[in-house]
């Protein structure tokens, strides 16, 4: 327990080991009344410091206490000769019970009896509060009968507690107390926004508490109008403070007696903020230990004790639904966790969506359960298939389920274990007529799709020249993705989407664009263009490559050899008679391939020797390091040499200086392409720059 905070009440505060009756720590406002002595020991003994003896008190209240019990007695101090009020409560410090003993003194009672009379009054309704707060075992009663208290003694028309949630930005009235006569406001103030709670909060930073109206001339006009708008005549605030940040107030409107008397809400203000943090931090862990963190749901914790309650409620007509996820396991190894959590929450969406009102439970990984009480067989099998019905949208088979119903009470584990019965019929079903892992469509290729359909990816075009006369001669296809106002390299998705398998999507969405532009651009007398397309090898590993590109290009009546195919040079990888009889097919139906990325591997001669292509295309680490010396240039002249010899022609890319497009076109290489001639834009604006007529 942090007792710093105690040095914010004006009542003298000891902390006392139990055992020893060391003192074992002392607030500020104990230290700085009659309490104090000239003892210089480190942890001087209560009964010295506080009451002034030598030996231990004979009135010592600790035996009496219990870890759910406190104590409040009256006795007359010699040391400060003074009666006094004691609270003593055991708390819980550094994993041992010490006393925590609150001293209120009733002093100069003969010299000054009104004002002690009053004094008494607060410190006997303070105690009281102090009391309930710290006995009571239900924080919302006994909150309410402080907050019925503190009005009785402000003889006020309504104190309120508000909450504060920063995140949300909004203020909530969650307690009241109300004098008769007085309408209760607390249904108006639902969530707040907290701008409109702005005079509140800036007075909290400047005087740590509000008081307008309780002096008889209130000369702040700001405050005057404040009180005008509010309909009130006074008001009293205090904030409630969690490592110095507002998290609450405690106010009181109107209050017609002891408003001068600010302490005393303060006071009590340390004591309910204290006992509600608490209750936040509590029902944070009941929260947490049962319920799933990951969707919202019920954990398996909840489902041990919800059989145990509703076994002895024995509800009729009940209906069971075991739902399990299709290939988690493969789409978290595959796609990552991320999206394997994704898939998760997807789910449960969309249980949620069909039984609103049911209990749903996340029982383990990738099962859920779902226990509808009091319903129909038709209405419960008509939700079944309606769930079914949102997770096989688009023939994704994204779960199996299992269930049961009865009209008459049934034993809950018996229910479940038929539900899941089913459950294993119907996977086996699933696992019998499934699609390969690859055909899956899980959360991820969903929005792939669906980002494909809103126009978020987009086909860019590079020009390419020829080294001689720079006159562009074709252009490379290259994909973006539009963020709002951002457009995205493909460095940033392109791993992603061939990691999970999916990347042929891309590749034959930009083959169709390119198809789509050709055929516009020579149905509008456009300047005749070769486009480069590139393929993953994800894409040319595919059984049924050739055919999907060939029936894109009927499709839009294409000129198959107006297209360039780049392969990359890691299709290494792939088996090399399977690729070899690709590219020639290719190559016989017209189209040009041509081996991109040249250089990046070791292996990349052999890929020469071994594949016919029809074209080369130098990687750009390799150009940018032409210039450097005379043994990079020899290296790329007897590359240029080796493909003209085989009869491949020579495009090298990343092509930025001049001088680099110089020592090219010196080398015969036979095309350039390169930020020197032009970055990849947008089709209407390359149509605009280099096919105007």
């Amino acid at each position: 327990m942090n007792f710093s905070i105690l040095d914010n009440i004006d009542i003298a505060a000891f902390v006392i080991d139990i055992d020893t009756h060391d003192l074992i720590y002392v607030n500020k406002f104990g230290m700085d009344t009659a309490f104090q002595n000239d003892n210089t020991h480190q942890n001087p003994k209560c009964y010295k410091y506080i009451f002034g003896n030598n030996t231990p008190c004979e009135f010592c209240s600790t035996k009496n206490l219990s870890e759910k019990s406190s104590s409040i007695w009256e006795h007359y101090n010699d040391k400060t000769d003074s009666y006094c009020y004691i609270l003593d409560k055991l708390v819980m410090h550094g994993g041992k019970l010490v006393k925590l003993s609150l001293l209120i003194d009733i002093a100069d009672i003969d010299n000054n009896f009104q004002n002690v009379l009053t004094n008494l009054q607060a410190e006997q309704s303070m105690i009281k509060c102090v009391k309930t707060l710290t006995s009571a075992g239900d924080i919302d009663t006994s909150i309410r009968s402080v907050l019925s208290n503190i009005l009785s003694y402000y003889d006020a028309d309504r104190v309120s507690i508000f909450e504060i949630d920063w995140e949300s930005g909004t203020v909530s009235n969650t307690y009241e107390s109300c004098s008769d006569g007085t309408e209760s406001k607390i249904n108006e103030y639902g969530e707040i926004p907290l701008c409109i709670m702005d005079f509140w909060i800036q007075q909290f930073k400047q005087k740590k508490y509000i008081s307008i109206g309780t002096s008889q001339e209130e000369t702040d006009t700001e405050k005057k109008q404040f009180l005008l708008n509010q309909n009130l005549e006074a008001l009293l605030a205090i904030p409630f403070y969690y490592n110095e940040t507002v998290f609450g107030f405690l106010s009181v409107e109107n209050p017609r007696k002891h408003h001068a008397n600010i302490k005393y809400l303060r006071n009590l203000a340390y004591f309910i903020s204290n006992e509600m943090l608490k209750h936040r931090i509590h029902q944070k862990n009941e929260y947490l230990s049962y319920h799933d963190t990951l969707t919202g749901l019920y954990n398996r914790n909840y489902y041990n004790a919800f059989r145990t309650e509703f076994k002895q409620r024995k509800p009729r007509n009940t209906g069971v639904v075991f739902v399990d996820v299709n290939e988690l396991k493969y789409i978290n190894d595959t796609y990552g966790h991320e999206c394997g959590d994704k898939e998760l929450i997807h789910v449960a969406h969309v249980i949620k969506k069909n039984f609103p009102r049911d209990i749903i439970f996340r029982i383990s990984g990738d099962e859920f359960v779902v226990i509808c009480e009091e319903i129909p067989q038709e209405k419960f099998l008509a939700r079944i298939e309606s769930m079914l019905s949102d997770f096989y949208h688009e023939e994704q088979e994204t779960v199996t389920c299992g269930s049961y119903w009865t009209e008459s009470y049934i034993n809950l584990d018996m229910a479940v274990n038929k539900a899941d019965e089913l459950l294993y019929v119907n996977k086996q079903e699933y696992r019998k007529n499934k699609k390969r892992c690859s055909d899956r469509r899980p959360h991820m290729l969903q929005q792939l799709i669906q980002d494909i359909k809103d126009g978020k990816y987009m086909v860019y075009l590079q020009p390419i020249s020829h080294s001689t006369d720079e006159s562009v001669y074709y252009a490379e296809a290259l994909i973006r993705y539009q963020d709002g106002n951002n457009v995205i390299s493909p460095a940033n998705f392109i791993p992603n989407l061939e990691k999970g398998y999916i990347i042929s999507n891309i590749d034959y969405f930009v083959l169709e664009e390119v198809c789509k532009k050709l055929k516009d651009w020579l149905e509008r007398g456009k300047k005749d263009m070769r486009i480069a397309i590139n393929f993953s090898k994800i894409t040319l590993m595919e059984e049924s490559f050739f055919e999907k590109v060939t029936s894109i290009c009927r499709k839009h009546d294409t000129d198959v050899r107006k297209l360039v195919f780049e392969m990359p040079e890691t299709t290494d990888t792939l088996d090399r008679p399977q690729m070899n009889a690709l590219v020639q097919r290719l190559c016989a139906a017209g189209f040009g391939v041509a081996l991109d990325d040249f250089g990046k591997k070791y292996s990349s001669i052999d890929m020469l020797m071994s594949i016919d292509m029809d074209t080369l295309k130098l990687d750009r680490n390799i150009i940018s390091q032409i210039c450097s010396s005379e043994k990079n240039k020899i290296i790329v002249q007897y590359i240029i040499d080796i493909a003209h010899n085989i009869g491949m022609k020579c495009v090298a890319e990343g092509v930025e200086t001049k001088e680099q497009q110089k020592l090219l076109k010196d080398m015969r290489c036979d095309y350039i392409q390169g930020y020197v001639l032009g970055r990849p834009i947008a089709i209407s604006e390359f149509e605009d720059t280099y096919l105007s007529n």
